[in-house]
């Protein structure tokens, strides 16, 4: 693949169904947004490969398929990409995205990314267009403590949907704004504010944007979600990104994600698509994780221990890709791993080991036990695990404790 580095604009037309439903990729082209972009001919391209190196990036493959297109996109993930984004502090997770759908589908997991465990999944997009959709009415009472925010990243400029300035900056969770903005050249955001509590309850925020186009992102405070919040400050960011001279304002969510899902809706934004995606981490030690965490909960359940050992390996040698792992610095990452040592064992037939790991989760503090153990029920296939009595014995403690 060649790497284009100019006049990335004229790749356009390239994207020309991609562009439908990842406005991203405008941002990239324009260089608003740090990326990259590779062709596979010049001077007539046929093929169009753009990446994002942000901490929620995206790779997005456009044109025909071919053996020898996918084995250089394959090269590039792994010996270019999947390198460079485990340097930066910043990248994380990678969605890759393609088209057309139905001549990509079946090439994307065993040729683009051979080698690389990745997830299938689905993401929905919901689009706003200025002038044919309908803003909800978000202005109605509101506690009397709450108040409308709306923020200027670049002006660094807080003021109320009443023109009263307010200085956010004293206020928790302004902290997150920021970071959050950092790949918009035009940043903006609007906020619902608890005054009473100095407290920042919901932000929706320009993940970015190019001209005419804007993607947003949702946050809402944990005891403050289900109370229709988030619509109506994401109801309050459209009609900013529109006085803001934006055309159209795209909304992103995981297909399990109901409550994104209706918050898009109720605000105003139309369901556009699902469409496939594959899903990675870069960091090896932080993707086998997500890879085994995906396998036990399928049909391979049985198989997966081989993942595990792997895993171990990484934690036994004190791998960099462990040092430097994601999930290894998480409060939750011992129960984690542990449970996922139970399924995996369990299903091996490494019944000892199993009971072993069994026994350190019920030490642990597992919000839930009784939860886990239903979970572990769905999840182990080993009916002889079922019925060995050191195993018996610790599921009748744990249900004890629960009840």
């Amino acid at each position: 693949m060649i790497e284009v580095t100019e006049n990335l604009t004229n790749l356009i037309p390239n994207f020309k169904e991609l562009l439908q439903y990842n406005y991203v990729i405008y941002a990239i082209l324009d260089k608003s947004l740090k990326g990259r972009v590779f062709v596979d001919q010049l001077p007539n391209p046929r093929v169009v490969v753009a990446w994002d190196n942000t901490d929620d990036s995206g790779l997005y493959l456009e044109g025909p398929y071919s053996s020898t297109i996918a084995k250089k996109i394959n090269q590039l993930i792994v010996s270019d990409i999947i390198p460079t984004a485990v340097k930066l502090d910043e990248s994380k997770d990678m969605t890759c995205c393609f088209a057309p759908h139905d001549v990509w589908i079946d090439h994307v997991e065993g040729e683009i990314f051979k080698d690389v465990p990745v997830r299938h999944d689905t993401r929905k997009f919901f689009h706003f267009e200025k002038g044919k959709n309908t803003i909800l009415n978000w202005k109605y009472e509101f506690p009397h403590h709450f108040s409308v925010i709306y923020y200027d990243g670049l002006q660094k400029e807080a003021k109320s949907w009443s023109g009263e300035s307010i200085n956010l900056f004293d206020f928790e969770g302004f902290d997150k704004i920021e970071p959050l903005l950092s790949n918009s050249k035009d940043p903006f955001a609007c906020c619902i504010i608890d005054k009473k509590q100095k407290k920042i309850i919901t932000r929706v925020f320009t993940d970015w944007n190019s001209t005419n186009f804007v993607e947003t992102g949702i946050q809402t405070t944990e005891e403050y979600r289900k109370q229709g919040l988030g619509s109506r400050c994401a109801a309050a960011m459209l009609e900013f990104a529109c006085s803001r001279g934006y055309k159209h304002i795209g909304w992103h969510c995981w297909s399990e994600n109901v409550g994104s899902a209706k918050t898009a809706l109720r605000a105003g934004f139309e369901f556009e698509r699902s469409h496939s995606v594959f899903h990675l981490w870069y960091n090896q030690f932080d993707n086998l994780m997500l890879h085994l965490d995906h396998l036990n909960d399928g049909e391979d359940g049985r198989n997966t221990i081989d993942v595990y050992r792997i895993l171990e390996n990484h934690i036994s040698s004190n791998s960099h890709a462990y040092q430097t792992s994601y999930f290894q610095s998480q409060p939750y990452y011992r129960r984690w791993i542990t449970h996922m040592k139970v399924v995996s064992c369990g299903n091996a037939g490494e019944e000892e080991a199993a009971i072993e790991a069994l026994n350190q989760l019920k030490t642990m503090k597992v919000d839930n036990l009784q939860g886990v153990i239903d979970d572990l029920g769905k999840k182990i296939l080993n009916k002889r695990l079922w019925e060995n009595p050191m195993w018996k014995e610790i599921i009748t403690s744990i249900e004890s404790i629960e009840n």
